[in-house]
């Protein structure tokens, strides 16, 4: 069995740093955050337009909300089409729609129309 008071030691070694150092870890944190805070300050004073703008080739993240219908029902719809995106696989849109929303049928049976929003809403 190991002898106990090497662990004591490191436990010692560790204070005594700690002493030497005198930092408490709010201060620790508190420059960090400093830092941080500096870094993305940096960050928004460049143009975030210009950066929003660099849509990656393949990306289906932002595309536009468009006019679908259903084959089953002949249902008219507005809005995106869930539709899995090759560089961010993991991320999903909660108001894209997985299934018809009037009679629940598969996304395979929406089909974009070439309508425009407009004529879609006109009563």
């Amino acid at each position: 069995m190991p002898p106990r008071h090497r662990k004591k030691n490191a436990l010692n070694a560790r204070l005594e740093l700690a002493r030497n150092n005198n930092t408490s870890a709010a201060e620790v944190i508190h420059q960090r955050c400093a830092q941080n805070k500096s870094i993305t300050d940096n960050v928004s004073q460049k143009q975030t337009p210009e950066l929003e703008q660099l849509i990656p080739e393949g990306c289906v993240c932002k595309r536009e909300a468009k006019t679908f219908v259903c084959i089953m029902c002949k249902m008219f719809s507005y809005g995106r089409i869930a539709e899995l995106c090759s560089i961010h696989p993991n991320v999903s849109y909660l108001m894209d729609f997985t299934c018809c929303p009037y009679c629940s049928g598969p996304s395979e049976h929406l089909h974009i129309v070439n309508m425009e929003y407009d004529r879609y809403f006109k009563t």
